[in-house]
């Protein structure tokens, strides 16, 4: 018998259903209402629950979930009640203020349903009565922001999750026109428009039917695009160019745009990375499309590296950020987006003419450099809340930036984040640096000797409750840390109360005696509370030390962040991940000798059904896995050389080969422990190289076994630099079958050594989510386990081994 809360969640399921327009979700949603009348126990009435717990709200950020059925998720029924609430909110304007035209520009990517949440704002809009114009296809953020400010349209919207995982979409909101004052067009809204677009909303939705129109709105020609490129590409002269560019669109719809905009400029020599060339809603190679994740750069990164390119540009995938991988040293690595963003200061610098005029802005959780920068100069800077639609805003903006990889350098023609142009600026800057026999490291190191090094962190906690987060600040207010870093802390700052210079924000400031700075916030766009970390270090005494300085100290207020939040117990990791978002990490591995091949295709299904990173088997297996999970994000890897690293370099690179040719996509190597033991750093290269030119050669990936047990803390150093060297794409500690597998100091140890574009992968020993919690705090990106149903919490393991 259901009792009377599950009924009421049905009953409002049926009522859903019987309003909802789309033929998947209501079918969706009749499924979910069966099984819990079968088994009112079951997970699916705690996902019913979830669903039905409250309606999405419209915000600053618009809305953003994940699709599916219910007032919680993204769907027709809810996006079509915000379309009606934001043309409620603009015709009640426009009455109210004599506006002389009530018109939008409506554009969307290439995520699931982007297009028909876009095509049904224009059937809304076009019936009450606003003019509206459709982009004629998947196409980037920028140029749906440029063409609101282009076309003075009083509504801007995208149809976007930008970074999200795939089964997130959104839905964002700008104003211009009539809507705002004139240095505000075609920014993001603010407070307090969000309010009352959200009142709107509410009130259409109260008033029950929602008119759609068949016809009348507009589309823009198929040129929108290029009249877009054509503007942003009047930023650099034209001329022949030699800077030979790699450049990932990360599964979106930047590539044609970009590569437009950069051959316009006279960037010719651009390589596209294949794998994420075309717009993918799945985004096959990226679990989180985000740039800032790790892994996401790898293929760009290899590609870099084979042809031996001179930048790598990355947008994600709505293309309105941008990342940049440079080689330092005989590595490549990603820049942060405050180095970026201290580099675009420099840029900039050096293409104005009036400093009086100039003004540079950045979030306050973004790192102090550029403002050091801009005072120096006897430029105006600003500091604002975090966000572009506060960046945007800055009165005479010349140039803004915010840590998470977005670049305003180009505020006359788009006010908002624009990875395109910014790709663009950084691309001819590159080429400067290159025609002089530079390399942009040589500027970070300039602008570290003239005004200090500004070393920055985070410290990240994802959530699957976000009541957590609540308690996590409240544990902050109630009691702020005394020292961080041991210095003491003399400023504490609840952002809350707001400033004279800032609006109110949930957020808190710290600054200690040595000038180092925290804020803790929630994030926006994500279950998390981020932890910004900045340091700032004298570089008298030469920028190594200074480095090594700012590092340690860095990694001590993380620590005593985790202590302040109370998350360094068992029971509360520092670092929390959804069940899927771990099972993405996670090679779900069976190597038991004795594996049947019913036990191979069981982990195989298992893999399917929960998006495991990988599952990982002995050589033999290796068609078997291929075949069983073709068609899935779930990747076939193989073995080699295992478990003892005995074998000749020559054996273990033609096993490689053979499974690769087989269909494995990633191979785990063993080194000569021997060889890592008598610290023969030439032949360790040489054996994780035979094995590294096979496995890439057929497109996989390769991960190298150290087995951290066996060796000293310079040991295992020396086997990670060797792995490196060699092109290795992972380090991993274990085979699961020497005296003990891994360990949270190796995994740290390692990940220092590696930095942050080499994969670290913990295995050995990993059987529960507080142990594998435990190693990706520490830096692992990846966990070898062969109890990964129970690490997830999805069901009991059936099968294992020592792995």
């Amino acid at each position: 018998m259901m009792s009377k809360d599950i009924e009421q969640l049905v009953e409002q399921a049926r009522q859903w259903i019987e309003i909802d327009p789309d033929v998947a979700t209501r079918r969706e949603l009749e499924e979910l209402v069966q099984v819990v009348q079968a088994d009112p126990a079951s997970t699916a009435a705690d996902d019913l629950a979830d669903r039905f717990s409250g309606t999405l709200q419209f915000g600053t950020a618009g809305l953003r979930a994940a699709l599916g059925a219910g007032p919680m998720r993204m769907n027709q029924v809810v996006v079509s009640r915000a379309a009606a609430g934001l043309a409620l909110y603009a015709s009640h304007r426009a009455e109210q203020e004599n506006w002389d035209k009530k018109t939008a520009v409506v554009g969307f990517d290439a995520r699931y349903n982007s297009d028909v949440f876009a095509r049904l704002t224009a059937e809304i809009f076009t019936a009450a009565g606003i003019e509206t114009t459709l982009m004629p296809s998947p196409l980037p953020t920028p140029v749906l922001a440029w063409a609101t400010k282009e076309f003075n349209a009083e509504i801007g919207v995208m149809v976007t999750a930008s970074h999200n995982p795939a089964n997130d979409n959104g839905y964002k909101v700008y104003l211009g026109g009539n809507a705002v004052p004139k240095g505000e067009r075609g920014s993001q809204i603010v407070p307090p428009y969000d309010a009352q677009i959200a009142a709107a909303i509410v009130q259409a939705t109260e008033s029950g039917t929602i008119d759609r129109a068949e016809r009348g709105w507009k589309t823009f020609p198929a040129t929108i695009a290029s009249d877009y490129a054509e503007r942003v590409s009047a930023l650099v002269p034209a001329t022949e160019r030699d800077l030979k560019i790699v450049y990932t669109p990360v599964h979106g719809v930047g590539a044609e745009t970009a590569v437009d905009v950069l051959a316009r400029a006279g960037f010719t020599d651009v390589h596209v990375v294949k794998e994420q060339a075309q717009p993918d809603p799945d985004f096959p190679t990226a679990a989180f499309p985000n740039p800032e994740e790790p892994g996401v750069l790898d293929l760009a990164i290899d590609l870099a590296q084979s042809i031996d390119a001179d930048l790598v540009i990355a947008n994600d995938p709505d293309a309105d950020r941008a990342a940049f991988a440079i080689k330092d040293g005989a590595h490549w690595r990603m820049l942060r987006g405050d180095e970026a963003g201290a580099i675009f200061g420099a840029i900039m610098l050096n293409k104005i003419d009036d400093t009086e005029s100039t003004v540079f802005a950045n979030s306050i959780v973004s790192s102090r450099l550029l403002g050091a920068i801009a005072r120096s100069n006897g430029i105006k800077h600003v500091e604002t809340l975090t966000g572009f639609k506060w960046i945007s805003r800055v009165e005479n903006l010349t140039y803004g930036y915010e840590e998470a990889l977005g670049y305003c350098v180009d505020p006359a023609n788009v006010q908002d984040k624009d990875g395109i142009s910014a790709a663009l600026i950084m691309a001819e800057f590159a080429q400067e640096v290159k025609a002089r026999g530079g390399a942009l490291t040589d500027v970070l190191e300039d602008l570290a000797s003239e005004y200090g090094l500004y070393a920055t962190d985070q410290l990240s906690v994802r959530v699957d409750d976000l009541s957590r987060i609540k308690t996590m600040m409240s544990t902050l207010r109630a009691k702020a840390p005394e020292s961080l870093g041991g210095s003491p802390v003399v400023d504490a700052r609840d952002l809350a109360q707001g400033s004279a210079d800032l609006p109110p924000t949930d957020g808190l400031l710290y600054l200690t005696q040595d000038n180092t700075r925290v804020i803790v916030r929630p994030s926006g766009t994500e279950p998390k509370l981020k932890c910004y970390i900045e340091v700032i270090r004298s570089t008298e005494n030469g920028l190594d030390e200074a480095r090594q300085e700012a590092t340690q100290l860095l990694a001590t207020i993380k620590n005593d962040l985790s202590e302040a939040l109370g998350l360094n117990s068992k029971e509360e990791p520092v670092t929390e991940l959804s069940s899927q978002q771990l099972a993405g990490m996670i090679d779900h591995t069976i190597l038991a000798p004795n594996a049947s091949e019913a036990d191979v295709l069981r982990l195989c299904a298992e893999a399917r059904e929960h998006g495991f990173a990988s599952v990982c088997v002995n050589p033999v297996w290796a068609p078997v896995v291929a075949k069983a999970l073709e068609g899935s994000k779930s990747l076939p890897c193989v073995v080699v050389g295992f478990p003892f690293g005995a074998s000749a370099s020559d054996v273990k690179a033609f096993e490689a080969k053979t499974a690769v040719e087989a269909g494995a996509r990633e191979v785990d190597m063993v080194i000569n422990i021997a060889d890592a033991i008598a610290e023969n750093r030439d032949a360790l290269v040489a054996d994780i190289r035979a094995v590294a030119e096979a496995t890439h050669a057929g497109g996989a990936g390769l991960k190298v076994i150290i087995e951290t047990s066996y060796l000293s803390d310079a040991q295992k150093v020396l086997a990670c630099e060797a792995a490196v060297e060699a092109g290795a794409d992972f380090v991993k500690t274990s085979t699961g079958y020497s005296s003990a597998g891994a360990t949270v100091e190796d995994i740290a140890l390692m990940r220092k050594t590696v930095g942050p574009n080499v994969g670290v992968k913990a295995s050995g020993g990993i059987r529960d989510r507080a142990t594998a919690l435990a190693m990706i705090e520490a830096g692992a990106s990846r966990i070898g386990a062969s109890k990964g149903i129970e690490i997830i919490g999805a069901a009991q393991a059936t099968a294992g081994d020592n792995y």
